[in-house]
């Protein structure tokens, strides 16, 4: 299962989708059967970074070589929490305990409308025509799918898709391995995964402060 964090709302578990759908900037809420009351902001903005795993190879006369090992990039999220109180600060702690450190992925909402160039959806299989976008509150104006590289024509669903996704319906399936990628502008979903501790430092104003780090998973 996938749980969700998404920055900007407080979050409850209802009919298996860990949200109330209301997406505003700056807050930071915990599915799994944790009903949060409190909004529990972090620092914005956040830390985002992205690789593509490129291998550089030093040859003669200070000549290089690189190759990408991934057509796609990674993400990396760096989000930080400050002044929480004891109770705050274990509902960060204990859901990563929950998702027993960084084994379990779940959903992380970029939750302000952005443009966003050829991202990730999926690979056909030759039978499945319904796939998830990577985001929410999706432009379908601006939206272009590729399948193989080739602009191809779908039809646009709104918060259909796993956890209220948007999500596209091509008229004929894509084949199998076909990959699939979009042009969109929306609120961008990853799926990531904890990539280490998150580290609580205690202030002396008895005030916690929690950073950690998060890394997308597929």
């Amino acid at each position: 299962m996938t749980l969700t964090i998404f920055p900007g709302t407080t979050l409850t578990q209802s009919s298996g989708f860990f949200g109330d759908g209301t997406f505003g900037q700056g807050a930071f809420g915990v599915g799994d059967g944790i009903s949060l009351s409190a909004v529990i902001n972090p620092v914005f903005p956040l830390a985002m970074s992205a690789s593509y795993r490129t291998i550089t190879t030093d040859l003669r006369y200070g000549r290089e070589q690189r190759r990408s090992k991934w057509t796609y990039p990674r993400r990396r999220i760096e989000a930080a929490w400050e002044a929480l109180s004891n109770s705050e600060s274990a509902l960060i702690w204990n859901f990563y305990q929950d998702r027993r450190g960084d084994l379990e992925p779940f959903w992380f909402v970029i939750t302000y409308q952005d443009i966003y160039k050829n991202e990730y959806i999926g690979k056909g299989d030759g039978a499945a025509t319904v796939f998830d976008l990577p985001s929410f509150n999706t432009d379908s104006g601006t939206l272009t799918v590729y399948v193989a590289g080739t602009p191809t024509a779908v039809t646009f669903v709104s918060g259909t898709g796993e956890g209220g996704a948007d999500q596209i319906e091509f008229a004929t399936a894509p084949s199998s391995g076909a990959v699939i990628s979009a042009d969109l502008t929306g609120k961008l979903r990853l799926k990531v995964r904890f990539d280490g501790e998150p580290t609580i430092t205690l202030a002396w104003n008895q005030a916690y402060h929690i950073s950690a780090m998060f890394k997308e998973a597929r």
